[in-house]
């Protein structure tokens, strides 16, 4: 009698353990602990963010003297950035920004470009009529026409490399910088305050000479969900520039963007 209620006590006890396990198991805590898990999942997904705009850039140059007094041109800026969050409220990224303002440049390599084609193609069809006047009465015509031939195909790939690159002579700025940017609220909903340091490139047309060198950039702007406003500031100080025309030279580049992103 007693054992059969020892084998009652040792089975009534596993059960209530197995229900005690079942019960933890299931229990609100762990209900929470498993719904909570994939927001963390999700967090660590959207710490990666880029964005791509285009707006307005002001351009201007001096030898020493203020950026107002110097040169000043206006075009079109492109840019692009790759971003990760880093806590809250601060993002790194890697951005790039081009600047198109002198489609005056463009328009010289286009005429250069047509004149060039145009006097080789006058220029074959002056050997193919010399060739075709004196090919009855000289042996040497056909073979030194196909001499003037090969020679005449110089101009005619120079003819094509000033058409194809008379886009790319717009271009007067370019950079490559890597910011950090402080968002008050939180990151995609308000305004930000951004700094960094880019390594830009310009083309300007009072010197004709392609410099760079290392400038700052500061920003500023604000996120409304996926639409981005924003403007950045390009400074070079007084000697970071390269090249013995440009040595006095300082560069300054002012964007203002509309993008879209996250």
């Amino acid at each position: 009698m007693l054992g059969v209620r020892g084998v009652e006590i040792t089975m009534n006890t596993a059960v209530a353990a197995r229900l005690v396990g079942i019960g933890l198991l299931y229990s609100p805590i762990s209900v929470a602990q498993e719904t909570a898990a994939p927001t963390s999942v999700e967090y660590s997904e959207s710490r990666w963010g880029g964005s791509i705009g285009s707006g307005v850039i002001a351009l201007a140059s001096d030898h020493g003297r203020s950026p107002l007094n110097g040169n000043r041109s206006l075009g079109v800026a492109v840019y692009g950035q790759l971003g990760r969050q880093v806590g809250n409220k601060t993002r790194l990224g890697v951005g790039s920004t081009l600047g198109i303002s002198e489609p005056q440049r463009m328009a010289l390599f286009w005429e250069q470009g047509i004149e060039l084609g145009s006097w080789t193609t006058q220029a074959y069809r002056d050997v193919t009529a010399w060739s075709t006047e004196v090919g009855n009465a000289s042996f040497f015509a056909i073979p030194l026409a196909m001499v003037a031939y090969g020679v005449l195909m110089v101009p005619l790939s120079l003819s094509g490399l000033l058409l194809m690159s008379a886009p790319f002579a717009a271009i007067s700025f370019t950079s490559m910088d890597v910011s950090a940017s402080y968002h008050f609220v939180e990151l995609n909903g308000g305004p930000y305050v951004e700094c960094g340091l880019g390594l830009t490139g310009h083309w300007l047309s009072e010197t004709d000479i392609i410099g760079g060198g290392l400038s700052p950039v500061v920003g500023t702007g604000i996120e409304l969900e996926h639409l981005m406003v924003g403007t950045r500031l390009f400074f070079s100080p007084h000697n970071v520039e390269n090249g013995s025309d440009m040595s006095n030279l300082r560069p300054t580049a002012l964007t203002f963007t509309i993008g879209v992103g996250g």
